[in-house]
């Protein structure tokens, strides 16, 4: 009956399973492009990164993955809320959390 419910649902809407610390994944949850409302963004420095994870594990909203070193994280901007987490538990300060405002391309701070 779950397979039949999801095969309905509309083709944008994205679910995922709940795999969150605070789920026990028993149901599904509606995956929400929440980056539109962030006010700060986390922004890595990879020089104090030390690649703990900790962005990894504490991240709410587990938008935090796996860099294309295989090295490092990233995160992914359309569902990062900005709400620090990540930057709060990082042991190096490898990331700090930038106004939305401050950003000139999007990507690094000016």
């Amino acid at each position: 009956m779950v397979k039949q419910e999801r095969e309905s649902r509309p083709a944008q809407e994205c679910i995922l399973p709940t795999e969150a610390c605070w789920s026990d994944a028993s149901e599904d949850t509606l995956c929400l492009h929440t980056g539109d409302w962030r006010t700060e963004r986390p922004v890595f420095d990879l020089e104090k990164c030390n690649a703990c994870g900790f962005c990894y594990i504490y991240c709410p909203v587990q938008c935090v993955s796996d860099a294309p070193d295989g090295i490092h994280y990233q995160v992914d901007l359309e569902y990062c809320k900005g709400c620090g987490v990540c930057a709060r538990e990082c042991p190096t300060g490898a990331i700090t959390m930038v106004p939305e405002g401050d950003l000139a391309d999007g990507c690094e701070p000016r």
